[in-house]
Formats: structure tokens, sequence, C-alpha cells
């Protein structure tokens, strides 16, 4: 049932746009509920001021301690497996860390619907996509929405940490990336994939994934599960093209101008920006409606 699908949203900071993000969610999936992870420190936050957001149940969790159930990990153990030796192409540990949730939500939340549907907490669709079952499709679908990775460099990361993990290399769409920023999991190909990874590697799944920091600059959940899908499960990997969605989409890749530009054409933003008041700014600023914008560092 459509109404029955659980939303995953990885949250390294609160900022105005998560109201937006979650607005949409709501006018366009209907989803049962939303289910936040985040630092402690923004969970009262987004309590007191959801209150009067146009959605209609969402439960905030707290990022600290997402892995002590069934794991006993916590955020600092998990952080001690990274790589801190960092230079100007590392990207932080909470991007590692972000995926790892992701693909284990599954086993940490009680009654997770199945599928469930992740979504990256800085896509904010303008389109609707369809993603449930329907009469067009048996399956539950996600949008190819990148067209190309951000360079050579990044892609040869990603393959190699990939085949390093789980012997395949990254799969693709006939046009784009499998890396789009939002993605439908089934508990059963995640638990047999998160088995494999242990049976490879002879160790359990969140330490073969965190010593591959150690070695790569780069590693995608969302490559990983969709080539997995692809060997073992390829019915289950359905997709709009690229062509339907992606390329009437804008990435922001660096948002400190946009971000300005916003906060300047909307007034009101004490209990971030509703879905309604960023369309008004993106009509105004592109004339018409691109079909989503992903707007990173935000």
């Amino acid at each position: 049932m459509v109404d029955e699908i659980d939303f995953i949203i990885p949250l390294h900071r609160y900022h105005y746009l998560v109201r937006t993000v979650l607005e949409v969610i709501e006018k366009f999936y209907s989803p049962r509920t939303i289910y936040i992870i985040t630092p402690k420190k923004y969970i009262e936050i987004i309590d007191i001021l959801s209150k009067s957001w146009y959605i209609k149940k969402i439960i905030v969790i707290e990022e600290e301690i997402f892995f002590e159930k069934n794991y006993n990990l916590n955020y600092n153990t998990i952080y001690g497996m990274f790589n801190q030796k960092k230079d100007e192409r590392s990207r932080e540990f909470g991007w590692w860390y972000q995926q790892l949730i992701k693909i284990v939500a599954f086993k940490q939340i009680s009654n997770l619907s199945d599928p469930y549907i992740v979504w990256d907490s800085d896509l904010i669709p303008l389109k609707k996509w369809e993603i449930y079952p329907n009469k067009e499709s048996y399956y539950y679908k996600f949008a190819i929405l990148q067209e190309n990775p951000k360079n050579i460099w990044n892609n040869t990361q990603y393959d190699e940490s990939l085949y390093d993990l789980i012997g395949l290399h990254i799969e693709k769409p006939n046009i784009g990336t499998f890396v789009s920023h939002h993605f439908i999991m089934y508990h059963h190909i995640l638990n047999d994939l998160l088995n494999y990874i242990e049976n490879k590697n002879k160790e359990y799944w969140i330490i073969s994934i965190m010593k591959l920091s150690h070695k790569y600059f780069r590693f995608s959940e969302y490559n990983m599960i969709s080539s997995f899908m692809k060997k073992n499960y390829p019915i289950l990997l359905n997709y709009h093209c690229f062509n339907d969605y992606g390329k009437f989409g804008e990435r922001i890749r660096d948002s400190k101008d946009f971000l300005i530009e916003m906060e300047n054409f909307i007034i009101d933003k004490e209990n971030g920006i509703s879905y309604e008041d960023f369309t008004k700014f993106i009509i105004n600023k592109y004339n018409i409606l691109p079909s989503y914008l992903q707007i990173e560092h935000i």
C-alpha cells in the first residue's frame, strides 16, 4: 500500500530547507512516516519547528546512538574506524556515516516499511516522478538524476572501492549514473548484501566499509546497492531514465550565492522555508520549474 511506505533522511545539520524537503515529500508521496536521523543537538529544534509544517508524521532519531541497538556501537566508536588523516580530496566522516545509516535502517528502526525509501536532505523535487507501483509499472521506481560523475577521478574511486568491498564494478544505466540521491531499499536485498560483505571480508560489514576510508577517498552506497541488485535482483532495479527527469533538473554544487539570493527573496524563514515559498522563488529565478534541485553544502 502506498500509505505504508516510510522515508529515511539522514541529516547532518538543521537548515532552512529541511522544511522544504519534508513538505514536498509529503505533498508528492504521502509517506506513512518520515524518519530523520540527525545529531542530538538538532532534535529539539526540529520537534518544535515542525509543529507548524505541513507534515503528517515525522520521527527524529539521534544519530550518535543509532548503532547501539544490534551493534553496540556509538558514533565515536565508528569514528575511530575512520581515516582521520584528511587532505583536500577527503570527504568528512559524516558523509561516510550517513551511508551506513541508509544501508541498515531496516535493522535499527522497528517496523520500518519494506521497502523503504532513502532520501538525501539536499534533494528537492519540483515535478513529481512516480515511485510507487501503478497501472504502468508493477514495481517501485526511482529516478536517474545525474548524467555524469563529477569527474573521472571520483568515478575511479567509486569503482575501485566497490570492487575491493564486494568484487563488483559499478553498473550504470544507459544514460547517467545510479548515484540518484534517493533509492528504494528492500530488506531482503540489504540483508543479503550485508551477509555477502561479511562472508567475503571475514569481518563485520561496518568495519569493512570504514576500512575503505584508509585506502580510498570515495565510496557510494547507491553504486554498491544498484550494482549488487543488477547482478542478483535485476527485476527489482527499476528507474525513470535520465531524459525523463534528470535532464531537466538543476544541481547546484556551490550553493553560497544561491542561498544568499534565496534568503533575500524569502523574508519569512523563522520556521523554515515552506515548499510553497521555495517554489515561488524558483519560478522567479528560472522562469520555469526545473524537475528538481539538488543544493549541495547546505
